[in-house]
């Protein structure tokens, strides 16, 4: 039975050179053909075939000396026929380039040198090689012919959800290798390697990340998947926090991609993940998708990022601006903290913390009184030559609010500017005993020494007799400094036209009620 056998053949007439044959002016043919049915060695022929040498085409030339079953002898002549073979070799792939049956397989045509049986043609594996790494020879994803230089193996694991033809191309300037190119023969990704192929690497990929235009288009979702990735890569060593400093890779909630070392970042907090402060808004703050993603935070923390808890932002952002900020802003700065600080972030900033005061300064909490409306008692009225008072300008602007302030909304601001360490009446300060001392009293005490002016302070103190009491006694339940102070101060106008100690007035019996 007759098998037909099909071979794509590319042949060229050659003249030999004087120096290798006596004859001037003669010419010799030079084929090469090689099949579309299954890749095996074939023949090399001098007409008649010689041997198979473990080249995957069929070598046909005038190699003098050279018998069936023998090896090709090392002449001056049978010399340059082997090196006139790598021209035709680069027509040849040329030609299979475009051949439907052939464009994705002649790679395993070229050969490797473990392949190769004859040390006479060894040297035919570099020569039928080097030309190809400058051609372009390498099928693309996309259809082009690229440099080997230029062409990629498909990315595979992670990569590969990572990381498009698109992406390399547009970014790069490189391509991945055709889908259609069978990387399953282990043959073809050798000679790919040997064309100047590579794998897509994690230098590559960080070369991908430092081109803005790559990352942005991608969704929240797809820089999840990235921080996974980037953050395996920091556990295992693959990648260095160094080298990803300049990298552009951090979206923040407004869509703006920034790099690590771009300065202080940080992460939305769980009650800005659903509704923003407005302050928030003016922050470098990362985007709120990633506030459920235990990966995305573990690789922000590995490169240094912060949790963007209201304390942090008020250590790092906003006490070291207040003074250069308009009064606008240090209203909203102070109006997202009262919205954000706990009780235990009002203790650790009150003492570097700045309020804005009803004359438009900023001055420290414990220097200032609250004022009415925050205030049940109008203070301000009887102290006012005396003391400086809280801005009310915190209210009316109060975020999320649209209608007038309530009584609640002051009483919810008062709370919080005692915190952070105003005073409704007397300013205290904590002794070493646990009791409480007030630098101030005698000024409060004294005030206009009129009989008006002691009956409207005893009346404030009746009514925020609840804000004053727990000052009142020491941490033993003994009357504290501030008090006894109170009780010992000869402050009280008589009858008599003098002045007397609270002890000798009702004021006592409130006294000895609340020690």
């Amino acid at each position: 039975r007759k098998e037909l056998y099909t071979y794509t053949m590319v042949e060229e007439e050659v003249k030999i050179p004087s120096s290798v044959h006596k004859v001037p002016g003669q010419t010799v043919r030079i084929s090469l053909s090689f099949p579309h049915g299954p890749v095996q060695p074939q023949q090399v022929f001098n007409y008649l075939p010689i041997n198979s040498f473990g080249f995957n085409f069929i070598i046909q030339a005038d190699f003098e000396g050279a018998k069936p079953g023998s090896k090709v002898p090392s002449t001056p002549m049978n010399i340059w026929l082997r090196n006139a073979l790598p021209k035709l070799f680069q027509t040849a792939v040329a030609r299979m380039q475009t051949d439907d049956q052939l464009q994705t397989s002649f790679y395993q045509f070229i050969p490797v040198a473990s392949e190769i049986e004859d040390s006479f043609f060894l040297p035919l594996v570099e020569s039928l090689t080097k030309p190809l790494r400058q051609s372009q020879c390498v099928l693309t994803s996309d259809g082009r012919w690229l440099l080997p230089e230029n062409v990629l193996f498909p990315p595979a694991g992670e990569f590969e959800k990572l990381v498009t033809c698109d992406d390399v191309g547009s970014c790069m300037e490189k391509a991945f290798l055709s889908p259609h190119i069978d990387l399953g023969v282990s043959k073809i990704r050798t000679v790919l390697s040997n064309l100047g192929v590579s794998n897509f690497s994690v230098s590559h990929f960080i070369q991908l990340l430092s081109n803005q235009k790559f990352l942005s288009s991608k969704s929240p979702d797809y820089f999840i998947n990235l921080y996974k990735v980037l953050s395996r890569y920091l556990s295992e060593s693959f990648v260095t926090k160094a080298s990803l400093q300049g990298v552009a890779c951090l979206l923040l909630d407004d869509g703006t991609l920034v790099t690590p070392k771009s300065g202080p970042l940080y992460m939305c907090s769980e009650e800005g993940v659903h509704q923003l402060h407005e302050f928030e808004a003016t922050l470098p703050l990362l985007h709120r998708a990633f506030h459920g993603s235990s990966t995305a935070v573990a690789f922000f923390q590995q490169i240094g990022l912060k949790e963007a808890s209201a304390k942090t932002i008020a250590v790092e952002r906003i006490i070291p601006s207040l003074r250069k900020m308009p009064t606008e802003d240090v209203i909203l700065a102070t109006q997202y903290l009262k919205e954000r600080l706990d009780a235990s972030g009002c203790d650790a900033v009150k003492d570097k913390f700045l309020l804005l005061t009803s004359e438009g300064h900023l001055a420290r909490p414990m220097e200032l009184l609250i004022p009415s409306p925050y205030n049940p008692c109008p203070v301000q009225e009887i102290l006012q030559d005396a003391f400086k008072f809280v801005t009310t300008a915190y209210v009316p602007t109060v975020p999320f609010v649209p209608e007038p302030p309530t009584e609640k909304d002051w009483a919810s601001w008062r709370d919080f500017l005692l915190r952070m360490g105003a005073h409704m009446l007397f300013q205290l300060t904590k002794t070493p005993g646990g009791g409480h001392l007030c630098n101030t009293l005698q000024r409060v005490l004294e005030g206009g020494r009129t009989p008006q002016y002691t009956e409207r302070l005893c009346g404030m103190i009746s009514t925020l007799w609840d804000f004053i009491r727990p000052y009142a006694v020491d941490d033993k339940g003994d009357p504290s400094v501030f008090w006894r102070a109170v009780m010992m101060y000869r402050w009280l106008p008589g009858t008599d036209g003098r002045l007397h100690r609270p002890r000798d007035h009702d004021l006592y019996l409130r006294s000895k009620t609340a020690t």
